[in-house]
């Protein structure tokens, strides 16, 4: 969760609430009060949730799959009906979301090797999480970043450019057991035990 650390500016509030949530339509009547309602900031701005997912398409996403998951961020939050994958890989999508560039701008074309993942990203300070934190916003990365991203320096645990906050798998992206955890710079491993489930780990 990011909470703000100091005022932000008017430009700055329009630019975060348009990235993540906010109403998505001035012709929709306003939504219902939430029975629970999402903690924000002390001077009334919205915390912003950004979710990246990988090879999921829009039917997994419906209130008949994930109900609840869908009445709080979608009734709350904002939905895009139109929208289009900057590219169809992973990695250069991913990389896009936190630049606002495309590929040829932000340099990562594939999801390893030289042009591809982490590395082709990290000498670029220009992303998402420092603009938040500029912003006077707390930030936090959970789960998977960038394809690759511990293969780079000497520190397989280093925390990512503006990220308060780094909770992130490293070595194995895709693994639920038998994986390492980079806990804000340090290496946690975690086994094969039912509390190990890297789900329940990040929640």
């Amino acid at each position: 969760m990011m909470r703000p650390r100091r005022r932000l500016a008017p430009a700055l509030a329009l630019a975060a609430a348009s990235l993540a949530l906010a109403a998505c339509s001035s012709s929709s009547p306003a939504p219902p009060q939430p029975k629970t309602t999402a903690v924000g900031g002390r001077d009334g701005r919205p915390n912003i949730v950004l979710i990246q997912a990988d090879d999921q398409t829009a039917a997994q996403f419906t209130k008949r799959v994930m109900p609840n998951t869908f009445k709080l961020l979608v009734d709350h939050g904002t939905w895009f009906k139109d929208y289009i994958a900057t590219t169809a890989l992973c990695c250069p999508s991913r990389a896009s979301l936190i630049t606002g560039q495309y590929a040829h701008n932000h340099g990562v074309f594939a999801n390893g090797g030289k042009e591809g993942g982490y590395q082709a990203l990290r000498d670029k300070g220009n992303v998402l999480p420092m603009w938040l934190q500029h912003a006077g916003y707390n930030t936090a990365h959970i789960g998977k970043y960038l394809n690759g991203y511990w293969k780079v320096g000497d520190d397989p645990a280093a925390v990512g450019p503006g990220w308060d906050d780094w909770q992130t798998l490293i070595n194995k992206e895709d693994a639920y057991y038998n994986y390492d955890l980079s806990n804000n710079g340090q290496v946690v491993h975690y086994g094969d035990k039912p509390d190990d489930y890297v789900t329940r780990v990040l929640e």
